[in-house]
């Protein structure tokens, strides 16, 4: 998936049942004590809506976003959206006679 120079993208460990991931985006931030990179402010997350059939990022109140940034998360969500397809075509397959 895509590295981001200043976001990160967790998948987050949830229901069992969901057919979707959801995604937490974080800034990239910095340890102040150590100067190693941490996980920086949540920015929002990605999940299905299932109205457009697609993932879609849901923001964080207050946020802000420069070109790159948003850049970034269409590029993860076009990835999240091939994977899905992809995925969707090989069940497709094994169901097929």
């Amino acid at each position: 998936m895509l590295e981001s120079k200043f976001l990160t993208f967790i998948p987050q460990d949830g229901d069992p049942t969901r057919r979707t991931q959801v995604i937490t985006v974080s800034s990239k931030g910095e340890d102040k004590n150590t100067r190693r990179p941490s996980t920086g402010i949540s920015l929002g997350i990605i999940r299905w809506y299932a109205p457009w059939r697609r993932y879609v990022f849901v923001v964080e109140p207050g946020t802000l976003f420069d070109s790159q940034c948003l850049d970034d998360i269409a590029t993860y969500l076009s990835e999240l959206m091939t994977a899905r397809q992809n995925e969707k075509r090989r069940s497709l397959k094994g169901t097929a006679k």
